[in-house]
């Protein structure tokens, strides 16, 4: 006989719900569509992984953590903290930020070879290492995608953190748990207040 229950996420990618006898069952994404069965015998259909992703709270094809992202935004539930990410102070102020995310890069091994031929004929092989580590990777904008987040930011801080290098803007992200790990997947980044 099956019974109606109320379903959570579960460890990882994993799903589950309480039976009505009181027990927690675990259940796998690969039982989707099937029937599971608690110890007591009691057996619940496992509802369609987009359905289930519905009933825990997500959306239904959330690919990944910009999505995630995208979901607590439009939830209100992001920022998270009620903390300014610069003052430390408490505040409701919010604002926009704009991260770019590269999708590939341009190939930039054929620009500045004259610079590295100048470094490499003034310093010699250390002259070359400098200028290979000085490099930063392009960012082709056709291929990137742009996601909006909102930061927790006292208004009076707001001018202070559009004159912030790309390095303090990170570290000010880095204050909210999903958006480190934006960047951390994503460390090619740029980053732009908007508002």
């Amino acid at each position: 006989m099956e019974t109606e229950v109320e379903w959570r996420r579960g460890p990882g990618n994993g799903y589950g719900y309480t039976c009505g006898c009181g027990r927690a069952v675990a259940v796998s994404t690969a039982l989707c569509g099937s029937p599971a069965r608690c110890e007591c015998g009691a057996e619940t259909r496992v509802p369609s992984l987009s359905r289930l992703r519905e009933l825990t709270g997500r959306d239904p094809y959330e690919a990944g953590l910009m999505d995630e992202i995208r979901r607590l935004i439009r939830d209100g539930r992001l920022p998270s903290s009620g903390v300014c990410a610069l003052s430390g102070r408490p505040t409701e102020d919010t604002v926009l930020l704009s991260v770019l995310i590269p999708r590939f890069f341009q190939d930039q091994s054929h620009r500045g070879m004259g610079k590295a031929l100048l470094m490499t004929w003034l310093l010699g092989w250390l002259g070359f290492m400098l200028y290979q580590v000085s490099k930063k990777p392009q960012i082709e904008e056709e291929g990137a995608e742009s996601l909006e987040i909102p930061l927790r930011l006292a208004a009076d801080q707001a001018p202070r953190a559009r004159e912030l290098s790309q390095r303090r803007l990170r570290k000010l992200l880095r204050t909210e748990p999903l958006y480190a790990r934006l960047l951390q997947e994503n460390p090619h980044s740029r980053i732009t207040v908007l508002g």
